[in-house]
């Protein structure tokens, strides 16, 4: 659901699929004390331009709205929940700010609804995120994690150095995917000699590991999806050309893993003719 502000004291657009009518509805008859315009269901992707260039802030999770804003410049307050990069999905906006929670028991509605009369008054509640020029677009109070997972992004796309692992977690996790990944080779090896049948649900059981793997070691969560990315990139093809293309991807992460592996278990995977 997202809601399209103009002033305190002006209607507040609600727009958004016709599954979220009904939590318009509820928001209708629970805040009386704001005038509302229900669009939920009845507004088009073509509408939002109109609704969004006359309005004083917009509300809403990340979705076509906020990319939307972007495009005229609407004040944006998005609230950003789960696994998403908000560097990735935020408002790009000039007044852009972002909301952030890890999951949706950890959303404070008297903070959100703070942030959203702070903005009307033109002021900045302290914690918002908020959207800057250049190529770092957001500014905000980072954890050491969130710093070494924007670093590694840099590393892995624009060619910047791989950060330093601080924490041993990052390097068990590293060594832990760097054993599926050894593992996913071997099968995709085995795949012109046993077939595909055979061979998948060993690659499948890779994958839900590398998934699992990220989601315990956050900071290196980058690579993972830069793991996936690469796959998806994979062009369609002879079952010989997609595997080869396959041990492609493979074997770059190998090499982005070996970054953080350490030099004895290295020295034991070419003992072992791993490497």
């Amino acid at each position: 659901m997202t809601a399209s502000v103009a002033l305190a004291a002006n209607p507040v657009v609600l727009i958004g699929s016709a599954g979220e009518a009904p939590v318009a509805l509820q928001i209708e008859a629970e805040v009386k004390e704001l005038q509302f315009v229900n669009l939920a269901g009845r507004t088009q992707m073509s509408d939002l331009f109109a609704i969004l260039k006359n309005a004083e802030l917009l509300i809403g999770c990340d979705s076509a709205p906020i990319h939307v804003a972007s495009l005229t410049d609407t004040p944006t307050l998005n609230i950003s929940v789960g696994p998403v990069n908000f560097w990735e999905t935020g408002p790009k906006a000039s007044l852009g700010f972002i909301y952030r929670a890890e999951n949706q028991e950890t959303i404070v509605p008297e903070q959100v609804g703070q942030a959203m009369a702070d903005l009307l008054a033109g002021q900045v509640m302290p914690g918002l995120i908020v959207r800057t020029g250049g190529l770092v677009s957001y500014a905000r109070e980072e954890s050491a994690a969130e710093r070494f997972q924007w670093d590694l992004v840099q590393a892995l796309y624009l060619g910047g150095d791989f950060p330093i692992a601080e924490r041993m977690e990052i390097v068990q996790g590293a060594m832990k995917l760097n054993d599926i990944n050894t593992f996913a080779m071997e099968q995709l090896a085995l795949l012109p000699t046993l077939g595909v049948e055979k061979v998948a649900p060993f690659l499948d059981s890779a994958e839900e590991v590398i998934s699992n793997i990220s989601r315990m070691v956050p900071e290196l969560s980058p690579l993972v999806s830069w793991y996936h990315a690469e796959r998806i990139r994979i062009a369609p093809g002879t079952l010989e050309e997609i595997r080869t293309a396959t041990l492609n991807v493979h074997e770059r992460l190998k090499r982005h893993l070996h970054v953080y592996i350490p030099h004895e278990a290295l020295k034991e995977e070419v003992d072992n003719g791993a490497v």
